[in-house]
């Protein structure tokens, strides 16, 4: 007779007595955590994650962590295809931490944080292997300090978070994706844009008009941040839903429901003010 595999509220191996008449038999039992995710030690990107002693993770940075990155863990999730599993976290989330499994280019999955919570999906044929990400949110590079406990269930109800059987697994860095367009070098009424390597714009000179540079973007439905990376006075830059001439700039966290042609926009604030300023534009998906 092979191993019973259970799931209950105590987690580790025992064994099971079934009788029948004058014979009993013991049966090896499993019980495994509700808990389906998998994590343990990890550092990188000024961020050092580390196992508590009740399996919860401990979250502690060297300096400021910049929004967009964290560590992360791969998981299997081929036994879990077609099923409905659901994210969620215990307590208060430290320094607008997030929480997400999703696939490796940041789609489909479930995200949670500090007012949004319990968040479930269904996992399909393209989510085989997903990545625990766990990164700085917020809208500004801070220090991170604190705890969370994390858990991924079964079923479309959050359960009572609960130790995972893997609290073994090394993680690594990484940073969400800049899907902030390239703009080229330019001058237009009187204004100059300069592009760095590094991803940033430095603007000069007095408007005699209102000045922009655009660039066409496709986005995909999901939470998004925009953040225009200003230093200096007299430029920023956005987003627009459609025409910036019809549409108002969107700037920090939003939401897209459906695919559809935005806008990056790097733009001066009013004309014949100077302008002297770097921008560093990142629009990352969350």
């Amino acid at each position: 007779m092979g191993a019973l595999s259970i799931t209950g509220k105590t987690i580790g191996s025992t064994s099971l007595n079934l009788k029948t008449g004058a014979i009993t038999k013991t049966i090896p039992v499993t019980v495994k955590s509700t808990n389906l995710l998998s994590y343990g030690p990890a550092e990188a990107n000024n961020l050092k994650a580390t196992v508590a002693a009740d399996g919860s993770l401990d979250l502690t940075s060297t300096g400021d962590m910049e929004v967009g990155k964290g560590v992360q863990w791969e998981l299997d999730m081929s036994m879990l295809i077609g099923r409905t599993v659901t994210l969620s976290y215990e307590g208060s989330v430290p320094s607008a931490m997030i929480a997400s499994v999703r696939k490796a280019d940041t789609t489909g999955g479930a995200g949670v944080y500090q007012g949004k919570n319990n968040q479930s999906f269904t996992v399909d044929a393209s989510m085989k292997t997903l990545i625990l990400r766990v990164y700085k949110g917020g809208s500004a590079a801070g220090p991170v300090s604190g705890n969370l406990r994390i858990t991924l269930n079964e079923g479309a109800t959050a359960l009572p978070w609960m130790r995972p059987d893997n609290t073994g697994l090394a993680g690594g860095g990484f940073e969400l994706a800049n899907l902030w367009p390239v703009f080229q070098a330019g001058a237009s009424n009187g204004v100059t844009l300069t592009p760095d390597t590094n991803g940033s714009y430095t603007l000069t000179g007095t408007p005699s008009a209102w000045t922009a540079w655009t660039q066409p973007i496709t986005l995909t439905p999901g939470v998004y941040l925009m953040l225009p990376g200003v230093t200096g006075t007299g430029a920023t830059a956005a987003v627009y839903n459609g025409d910036p001439g019809t549409s108002q700039p969107v700037t920090g966290r939003f939401e897209v429901t459906e695919t559809g042609e935005w806008t990056a926009r790097i733009y001066t604030e009013e004309p014949g003010s100077t302008v002297d300023a770097t921008l560093h534009p990142r629009l990352i998906r969350s």
